[in-house]
């Protein structure tokens, strides 16, 4: 089994309009809730 962590380094995607935020343990614990008003998943053509 292999686990997949965090990256050891930042990631800098090339196109910013796809970045996104995990909230953190912190925030969770506070009562912040996740909203998604819509989600598309489209297969990548490369």
């Amino acid at each position: 089994m292999r686990l997949i962590g965090m990256p050891k380094e930042k990631y800098d995607p090339p196109d910013p309009r796809r970045i996104y935020t995990i909230m953190s343990a912190e925030e969770v614990a506070n009562g912040k809730k996740s909203h998604w008003a819509e989600l598309e998943i489209s297969e990548c053509g490369a």
